[in-house]
């Protein structure tokens, strides 16, 4: 309780919070600092300290509540105002303004490719990219505009973008993915291998799509969103996997898909918590081919026993990382199960062997999965085979979900970890099949037999463009 209204009060410093969680933060300064002089005036029984200390906690108030005001004025400019802003600086040509993210800014490593007719950039008093000038017209990497631009993060987002994209060409619109100095090999190759239409950032700044598709809107591209959406482009989210749609468990200042015209939902998980009129459930590509090629028998044969899904990544439940991942081993070695592990990108631990090939195939070779909440587990269910969810943390995310079947096996204390995967590893392979697809429908996965789920979210795009 203490840290969420510590949390609460960074947000209202660093202008991100709404008009509630302002007035609760001001609430609680004003107990604590009512807490702090009673205190100090009838333990210490000092009325000199008494006055010093109520001078001090005045000064702080007065000098965070100016900073407050100066931060959300300059978050409040007009566009117009950040222009004479701009001009004020010696900037007399016409300007683009572009990318105030600073995350964004960051990511760049301080240094922005421009095109070759812009000569240079200015940087705001935050250290982020402000206002581009422009001595002529750019022209676009292409005579013939792009309707749909999509922003992969990452790799497996070109993933899930390849069928959908393959989807709105047949149904005559023009797409591209937009890459820029951030993109990383693996997205660029993923690309290649759909055959997909590459657009770098800097050659189409002058263009605008009637809509971009994103799967992440709260993270190093928002600031770029932000600008089409001002200029009318309309944002189109597709939710990428298991996602704390609330931060109950996430350290993040933003809401996931809070900036989207159009959120793209996977099924009545999603549907259950992202109530409004934006949303639209279209399904999964990547979980739909799963199931298909599981039903195929396509699927490649296992050759361990467990995988350990270890991916307590950016910063989420970190002090309960270490001894997650040593009571997963104890458990294995307890049951003689052969296990293998398997680290998300942003993780870093030493001391561990943990696999180097790509987490699909390592769902698809292993017998079944331990892991807290993740997409892998959406991927182990559409592969058929059964999940232990060892929650010891206690996260929240995932709180409502009953778990219809034996396909999930929920464990809370590590002395019933070993269990659970002795019992999990007993399930005949076409009754973890078959209840692990059931689970995946009833939870998850919205089906439609009669399309994919490439076209309805190529039609749900579509539709937003109309």
């Amino acid at each position: 309780m203490l840290a969420h209204r510590v949390k609460n009060y960074l947000r209202v410093l660093s202008g991100f919070a709404t008009k509630r969680e302002e007035a609760l933060a001001i609430i609680c300064a004003l107990i604590a600092a009512t807490g702090v002089r009673t205190i100090s005036h009838y333990v210490l029984g000092r009325r000199r300290f008494y006055w010093i200390l109520t001078l001090l906690l005045a000064t702080v108030s007065v000098v965070s509540t100016a900073l407050l005001s100066y931060w959300r004025s300059v978050k409040a400019m007009t566009r117009a105002e950040r222009r004479e802003t701009a001009a004020e600086r010696g900037l007399n040509e016409p300007i683009d303004l572009r990318y105030r993210n600073p995350s964004w800014a960051a990511a760049q490593g301080g240094a922005v490719r421009l095109p070759e007719n812009c000569e240079f950039a200015a940087y705001n008093t935050d250290g982020c990219i402000d206002a581009l000038p422009i001595r002529e017209t750019r022209q676009t990497a292409s005579d013939t505009p792009v309707d749909v631009w999509f922003l992969p993060s990452a790799r497996y987002h070109v993933q899930e973008f390849g069928p959908i994209i393959r989807s709105l060409e047949t149904m005559d619109a023009r797409c591209a993915v937009v890459v820029d100095t951030r993109t990383t090999e693996g997205i660029r190759a993923e690309c290649a291998h759909w055959g997909l239409s590459q657009l770098d950032i800097s050659s189409v700044w002058d263009t605008i799509p009637v809509a971009v598709v994103v799967m992440n809107d709260w993270g190093p591209d928002r600031g770029l969103l932000e600008d089409l959406r001002a200029r009318g482009v309309k944002i189109v989210a597709k939710v990428e996997g298991a996602q704390d749609f609330s931060n109950v468990d996430t350290l993040r200042w933003k809401l996931p898909y809070s900036m989207a015209d159009r959120v793209l939902l996977q099924g009545p998980y999603d549907l259950l918590h992202v109530q409004s009129d934006r949303t639209m459930v279209v399904g999964s590509t990547r979980l739909e081919q799963l199931v298909a090629m599981a039903r195929a028998n396509q699927i490649e044969a296992p050759v361990r026993d467990v995988l350990v899904n270890y991916n307590f990544a950016y910063g989420t439940y970190a002090w309960a990382a270490k001894e997650w991942l040593i009571s997963t081993e104890i458990a294995c070695t307890q049951v003689g199960a052969q296990y293998s592990i398997s680290k998300h990108p942003a993780v870093a631990l030493e001391g561990r062997t943990f696999s180097p090939w790509p987490l699909g195939l390592d769902l698809e070779t292993s017998r079944l999965l331990i892991t807290r909440c993740s997409t892998a587990l959406m991927q182990m269910l559409a592969i058929g085979r059964p999940v232990v969810y060892f929650n010891p943390h206690e996260e929240r995310v995932w709180r409502d979900v009953d778990w219809p079947t034996d396909a999930v096996t929920v464990v809370k204390r590590r002395e019933g970890l070993a269990a659970a995967v002795k019992f999990a590893k007993e399930i005949p392979a076409a009754e973890s099949l078959a209840l692990s697809h059931e689970l995946l429908a009833e939870v998850f996965l919205s089906v439609d037999p009669a399309r994919s789920a490439a076209e309805r979210c190529a039609e749900a795009i579509l539709d937003v463009t109309v």
